[in-house]
This record gives C-alpha cells, structure tokens and sequence, in this order.
C-alpha cells in the first residue's frame, strides 16, 4: 500500500491499496503476536482489506480511523486459509472477489501512564455488503458486520514483567437469499458467531519470554437446524 500524510490539523494517516485489517487484536505479521497459533477470533476476522483509510490522531489518548475497503480478505490467493470467507471453487483459493464496498472504523485510546499500570483499548467495526460470486452465485449477497472491542494493560500493579490483554469479537453473515445457496457455488448458511480471548505474557529478560492464552468461542446459525451445528461452543 501507499502511505500518505496530509497537513490538515493533526495530520490526516492516508494507506491506499492492500493491507492489514483495522479489526482484530492479534496481527497477521507472527512475530507481533505473543503466541505462534492464533485464537478463533483471528479465523473471524479479516485478515487483510483492500481500499483507502484515514487516520487522525486528536491528541495523545485517542486516535480514529475510517476507512472504503473492498470486503473481507480481498483478492487473497491462499487456498484453504479460512473456511468463513472461502469462496470454495477449485483453482479460486480463499479470496473475496467481492464487487461491492464495504466501511471500516477503529477508535483507539492510549491511557495515561500511572502507577497501575498503562492501559490502552480500541473498538473496531465493519459492515458490508459481500458479493464472493465472482461470476457463481450473483443473487445471494451476504451482509456482514463485525464487532471487536480489546485492552491491553502493560505493568498491572507496577508488575513490570507483566502484560495481560483482552478481546471479544462478534460477526455476523447473512446471506439475503438463503434459498441460494449452494445453488450457484457458494456454500454455507448463515453466520452468527463470538469470541473471547484472555492474554497473559510475562518477560523474564530481554531474550526470554512465556505466554499464555484461553479462548472461547460461541457458534450460532440461524440458518441451519440444530441436528446441523446450529449452536456450537469451541474453547482453547
């Protein structure tokens, strides 16, 4: 992508073209995350976004960002990589060829630097129109939007070795013709899913550190009967 930086106030955050996603707490890059796996809420959220955002720093505690991207996980060619956005046609991998925009946001606040510890939060949110047809099933247009809230809390207590983090994520994806799916392609009901992840690292020098992680996953859809998974419970 392009970064660009306009002088207007503060400074407006221009990115142009593919890049990571406003929503979700554990980054795509692996080595920004405390643990190799990832949480199901990494799987429910998207991963990359394609489009234009803006960012504005308002002073030292709270920063937002807008953004017309095109869908969850544009144009992303690896095969298999998530069953949630897969179109699931052989040779098309798990990418979105959606043709419709979707809008993305994030509010993140850096708390003051106190004697508890430092705190920092964001509340990120998508919504769009997702057409994956790519020239299968053009009358099932699936809405999705997504809710994820998340804090980090570095030295708790003045426990300087310590960070504890937190995050919960809700999606859901309706497909506004149910009676198609399947029918061109594109298969799969409903979405209504959430997770909640608790995060622990603890640094014992500069060189080593442990971490841990607990999440728990909550799959409900109303498109499907229960004898079919309609309500499902995961945890790690």
């Amino acid at each position: 992508y392009v970064n660009l930086g306009v002088p207007i106030g503060n400074g407006i955050d221009v990115k142009l073209g593919k890049m990571v996603s406003l929503v979700g707490y554990e980054a795509t890059e692996s080595p920004a995350n405390w643990q190799f796996s990832r949480s199901d809420a990494f799987r429910l959220a998207p991963a990359t976004q394609m489009g234009a955002t803006f960012g504005y720093q308002w002073n030292d505690t709270v920063t937002t960002t807008a953004g017309v991207i095109n869908g969850l996980d544009s144009l992303a060619m690896n095969a298999g990589a998530d069953a949630v956005n897969a179109i699931g046609t052989a040779g098309l991998g798990s990418g979105n060829f959606n043709r419709s925009l979707a809008f993305v946001g994030r509010v993140d606040v850096n708390g003051p630097k106190t004697s508890w510890g430092d705190f920092n939060a964001f509340v990120a949110g998508f919504y769009g129109n997702e057409n994956p047809s790519f020239g299968l099933n053009t009358s099932n247009d699936q809405i999705t939007h997504i809710w994820d809230i998340g804090g980090l809390w570095n030295k708790p207590f003045n426990v300087k070795p310590l960070a504890l983090g937190i995050d919960y994520l809700y999606r859901n994806s309706a497909y506004s013709n149910l009676s198609a799916v399947g029918a061109g392609g594109v298969g799969g009901a409903s979405l209504d899913a959430s997770a909640l992840s608790v995060y622990g690292k603890w640094d014992w020098n500069k060189w080593f550190t442990t971490s841990g992680r607990f999440s728990s996953s909550w799959y409900r859809n109303p498109g499907a009967p229960a004898a079919a998974g309609g309500l499902a419970t995961a945890s790690l």
